[in-house]
């Protein structure tokens, strides 16, 4: 039973692995995430307009779906950034307030806004403080990195300011107030190392009804 038990966990790990090299993930720096079920944990930051942004503050009023995304440069972000626009009435209509964060700064996360019209908080995460919070920050292989530039004409480090090529999995968190601790809970998430995949606005609305 333990040799059974073994195997199944280096065979899980070894998927991972490899899954992971194939979305740019370097092998050795594979994030896991958060569970449904833990602490949300409590940060600050400004948006591009200079407020000041506060989870504890912000999920005493609404629900928040809390999404890291690449950068305004990834086809995806921006595919998911738009239905999020033109569906976000599904979710504000039952309190759930969606905050995204990217390692871009905000420079780019001026383009990601114009290019998909949304209207929600969007975070600038330069020092991966809170992708780092949530588990969702890897550094990127240098195979990957070179598509980027074959792509875009310019790094990860480049576009991101920053001296490191790292990315966060495009995970979404849905947060609520836990009423016995009255902090906020993680009590639904989507966590897929592929970034091709993502939580959809339905998705998170039927996560919160499920939770009350």
């Amino acid at each position: 039973m333990k040799k059974s038990l073994l195997l199944l966990t280096l065979s899980i790990i070894l998927s991972s692995s490899l899954i992971a090299q194939d979305f740019g993930i370097k092998d050795d720096d594979v994030p896991m995430g958060l569970q449904a079920g833990d602490k949300a944990p409590t940060f600050k930051a400004k948006t591009s307009e200079g407020k000041t942004f506060d989870l504890e503050a912000a999920v005493e009023e609404n629900a928040i779906a809390l999404i890291f995304y690449r950068g305004f440069w990834c086809p995806h972000c921006s595919r998911i950034f738009s239905a999020y626009a033109d569906s976000l009435s599904y979710l504000t209509d039952l309190g759930i307030r969606i905050v995204a964060v990217t390692p871009e700064p905000y420079e780019n996360v001026d383009k990601m806004i114009d290019d998909t019209g949304v209207s929600f908080t969007v975070l600038s995460d330069p020092d991966g403080k809170i992708m780092r919070l949530y588990d969702v920050d890897f550094r990127v292989t240098d195979e990957y990195n070179q598509k980027i530039v074959n792509f875009k004409g310019a790094s990860i480090e480049e576009m991101n300011n920053s001296d490191v090529a790292e990315l966060p999995i495009p995970a979404t968190y849905l947060i609520i107030r836990d009423k016995d601790s009255g902090k906020g809970k993680i009590v639904w998430r989507h966590f897929d190392p592929n970034y091709k995949n993502r939580a959809r606005v339905l998705d998170i609305r039927q996560a919160f009804l499920d939770a009350q």
